[in-house]
């Protein structure tokens, strides 16, 4: 996916195991394109699909892990193929 989402996180348990999930759902009822270095109308949205969300392939870990770095969803892929194992 392009850009990548990267999250940055601080205040979790050093020694506490954490499983990182993304999850995409819709902020309203349009299609978006990202023209010009931001997310912009593109058109009506078709229907939403089920529900899927993206485990991080560090996951679990612990707290000092995912406090010690950014961390990056750059490898999640983003369909609308329903059929897809593998999209997100």
């Amino acid at each position: 996916m392009f850009p990548s989402v990267r999250v940055t996180l601080s205040g979790l348990e050093e020694d506490a195991s954490y499983c990182l999930m993304l999850e995409m759902v819709p902020i309203g009822d349009c299609r978006y394109k990202f023209s010009g270095s931001q997310w912009v109308p593109a058109g009506g949205a078709e229907p939403q699909s089920p529900q899927r969300m993206y485990l991080h392939p560090d996951s679990p870990a612990l707290g000092s892990h995912w406090n010690s770095q950014p961390v990056s969803f750059s490898k999640v892929k983003l369909t609308n193929n329903t059929l897809d194992s593998n999209g997100h």
